[in-house]
């Protein structure tokens, strides 16, 4: 089981990475097109070799770790001393991109976007959401306007919606997306030459 896990992820992540750079990388050759057949980069391919299974199991196991990630669980300062609730998540996936963007010489600017959320169908009061997301910037003017999305969702849910306090670790919804962007934004922001693979 650990084993097909580690193989679909390491693809995700390889085929998340190989898109990335090599659109980026395609746009950045003067008259290339859709038709025009590319040249193994060096520099993709160094990268897809830094993608690690074994951190992505490792932090889809940390998210889990939470007990719940459910958009209603505990995000108050005991909760997340304690380490469980989405609160706790919040805070560990934007320490996460803080030390990339510290071993990068602060190439990512990490941030959070919070909004309170009415009540709702599924969020039975008015409820704080937090998005947390790392921006890596390449190099080259010319492509300044070009963005390239990673997404993956922290939350989680067991079987009731409306419980926000049993367990819902939610490791394949969304852990292994969450995994997959943090793992991209390490590997990515660890590329000594962004010039031409990003805009």
């Amino acid at each position: 089981m650990i084993s097909l896990l580690k193989k679909r992820l390491w693809l995700v992540a390889g085929s998340l990475l190989l898109a990335v750079c090599s659109a980026a990388h395609a746009q950045s050759q003067p008259g290339a097109t859709a038709a025009t057949p590319m040249a193994i980069d060096s520099r993709i391919s160094t990268a897809l070799r830094q993608v690690s299974p074994e951190r992505i199991r490792a932090n889809i196991e940390k998210l889990a770790s939470f007990g719940t990630r459910s958009t209603i669980s505990a995000q108050d300062p005991d909760s997340i001393a304690a380490g469980r609730g989405i609160g706790a998540a919040r805070e560990w996936i934007k320490s996460e991109f803080e030390r990339y963007a510290k071993d990068c010489g602060g190439c990512l600017e990490v941030k959070t976007d919070s909004f309170t959320e009415p009540a709702t169908d599924r969020i039975p009061q008015p409820t704080e959401i937090t998005n947390v997301y790392a921006v890596l910037k390449g190099t080259d003017s010319e492509n300044a306007k070009r963005i390239v999305l990673v997404t993956g969702h922290y939350d989680s849910r067991n079987s009731d919606t409306l419980d926000g306090k049993g367990d819902a670790p939610g490791a394949n919804d969304d852990g292994s997306g969450t995994a997959v962007s943090l793992e991209c934004a390490r590997v990515l922001s660890k590329l000594s030459s962004r010039r031409r693979l990003f805009s």
